[in-house]
């Protein structure tokens, strides 16, 4: 028993750290390019594409115009860009798209010794029908501004691929055997991606199931041969997930500051951040939040914010010291730790073993404040 015991010998730090329960019903905004002391967020973007093989009731001559959506940016000066209706955009190689309506792209701003450009969505067509203008994500220039200052810092940028130009015959199907196939790939696709999501989203971020956007897109249908002589047409759509992260540290940092009466920007985490219902402020389920700049939303419900120190340090910081000099060391993890006792092994040692291996720290939340905003 005696050789038990000493084999076992080591150090468990019971610590209670600093926390507080706290009523949230407020709204937020995050920004894809923060400022200081503001909630930034990154875009975990997924895409699946789908198809579907259905009788065609015929076949009908078709032109069609290649679409999307370009992103504005104005780096020339602090003055809005206004361009008209059917300006046109350059691609790289030589396309040319008009976008549908007029457009404002703010000024740039500054943050610090950074100019953040003004920035502007908006949907654009092709010059010309025929799948040559299907072309992939890029930048574009605008034609009128070569020439002058403006053709460097007013320009547009496609996120995705421009989709939908084709020229030739296409397959007729009904409309009820068209519907109901769309929606048949649609639910397929979000299922795939949704179980992507959670497979592929990174570590030490708060994603909001709520927070999740899936939208989709109508390709051209492909011409599938003949089954036992009937004409067969593909169905394909295209689907994009997108979902808000934040940081687990920032994010909590955050709302403190905003929920807690004296908080001072310490060091945080929320315990249980799915306990608060994330709901966008405006949502539309046809735009993309690869477009904006923020996002405004609002978190209802209650958040358990724990403050957090390093436990690493901590573990270093007791390596050898006497077990009646935790209060002491404790003093430097304000306002973090709020007590904590210690077990010892064997129970008549009186110092932490000097392997910090040997520390083992437990941690324990127990009841704190409720705070309500």
């Amino acid at each position: 028993g005696l050789l038990a015991t000493l084999s076992s010998q080591g150090a468990e730090p019971v610590v209670y750290p600093t926390l507080k329960d706290v009523a949230v019903q407020s709204a937020f905004t995050a920004y894809q390019h923060p400022a200081t002391d503001t909630l930034g967020y990154e875009l975990l973007t997924l895409d699946e594409t789908g198809e579907q093989t259905v009788a065609a009731t015929g076949t009908e001559p078709a032109e069609e115009k290649a679409t999307g959506e370009l992103v504005l940016y104005n780096a020339f000066n602090k003055s809005p860009q206004r361009l008209i209706k059917n300006t046109r955009f350059e691609s790289s190689d030589g396309k040319i798209f008009r976008i549908q309506d007029s457009v404002v792209i703010p000024g740039y701003t500054t943050t610090g010794t950074d100019k953040v450009p003004g920035t502007a969505t908006a949907k654009v067509f092709a010059d010309a029908v025929g799948d040559a203008y299907n072309i992939v994500a890029g930048r574009f220039t605008i034609p009128a501004f070569k020439g002058s200052p403006q053709f460097d810092t007013v320009y547009g940028e496609s996120k995705s691929p421009m989709r939908g130009g084709f020229a030739g015959t296409k397959l007729i199907v009904s409309d009820d055997e068209l519907t109901k196939t769309i929606q048949t790939i649609r639910t397929e696709l979000q299922n795939k991606l949704l179980e992507r999501l959670h497979r592929e989203r990174p570590a030490g971020f708060i994603l909001y199931d709520n927070a999740v956007r899936v939208t989709f897109d109508s390709l051209p249908s492909v011409d599938a041969g003949n089954d036992t002589n009937k004409k067969q047409a593909t169905i394909r759509e295209h689907a994009v997930l997108e979902a808000p992260l934040f940081a687990d540290a920032d994010f909590a940092r955050y709302v403190a500051q905003h929920v807690i009466v004296g908080y001072n920007k310490e060091d945080v985490r929320i315990d249980n951040p799915q306990s608060l219902t994330f709901s966008y402020v405006t949502a539309s389920s046809t735009e993309r939040l690869k477009n904006a700049n923020r996002i405004d939303f609002t978190l209802a419900g209650t958040a358990k914010i724990v403050w957090t120190y390093d436990t690493e340090k901590l573990r270093n910081d007791l390596a050898g010291a006497a077990k009646a000099t935790l209060p002491n060391v404790l003093l430097r993890y304000q306002p973090a730790i709020e007590r904590a006792t210690t077990i010892m092994r064997p129970f008549w040692k009186q110092s932490f073993p000097p392997n910090p291996a040997k520390i083992k720290i437990v941690e324990v939340l127990s009841s704190g404040n409720t705070d309500t905003q």
